[in-house]
């Protein structure tokens, strides 16, 4: 594996399930408040030892809750990586990809993988609690699948990507970097010429 695909497999990662501090404390301080309201209202008795202790289990649970997704999006991440090279053994780069809807960002089970100067898109079908694919499906470049735009971000490590798989049209991103940009930008332009 190149330094550039573990960059990205890591980097994506910390894209889509980031540690952010304020979420947390948030989450925490609401769930909190939650369990010691419900505490109050069946016993009707005030005790800090208690409350305490809720707290404390509500903030352990909650980041424990955290590093189990995100070391589990990790494990899928890499098994679709594997998966694909087992598979296709021409693939030279990898991106998974990735959606932001409404502020969240989540996981698509698909790539973009470039083998040599060409590039495909791969569809995984994975079952909802399997961490790896029992099948896939690769679209080259071509007349079901094109990229006809990119947006880079400028406050956030993506790039939004604007594609049409067997006509009909549909948006992803992947993590930003210059190499990738560089990688993605003569592709987009030659789609334009093209129309």
């Amino acid at each position: 594996m190149s330094d550039l695909q573990k960059q990205i497999l890591s980097q994506t990662l910390q894209v889509i399930r980031p540690f952010r501090w304020k979420p947390f404390l948030l989450n925490g301080t609401v769930s909190a408040t939650l369990v010691i309201l419900l505490m109050w209202l069946l016993t009707q008795q005030f005790d800090w030892v208690i409350w305490t202790i809720l707290i404390l289990l509500t903030f352990v649970y909650l980041f424990f809750r955290d590093a189990f997704l995100q070391l589990n999006l990790r494990k899928v991440m890499e098994r679709q990586y594997n998966y694909t090279l087992e598979k296709h053994h021409d693939i030279t780069l990898y991106l998974p990809l990735f959606d932001n809807s409404r502020g969240t960002i989540i996981a698509k089970n698909a790539a973009i993988v470039f083998a040599k100067d060409a590039c495909s898109l791969i569809t995984f079908k994975q079952p909802t609690f399997s961490r790896t694919p029992i099948d896939s499906i690769r679209v080259p470049l071509g007349k079901d699948f094109q990229l006809s735009a990119m947006a880079v971000s400028p406050d956030k490590p993506m790039i939004f990507l604007d594609a049409f798989l067997m006509g009909t049209p549909f948006r992803f991103s992947i993590w930003k970097s210059p190499d990738i940009i560089a990688i993605i930008e003569p592709i987009i332009v030659s789609a334009k010429k093209e129309v």
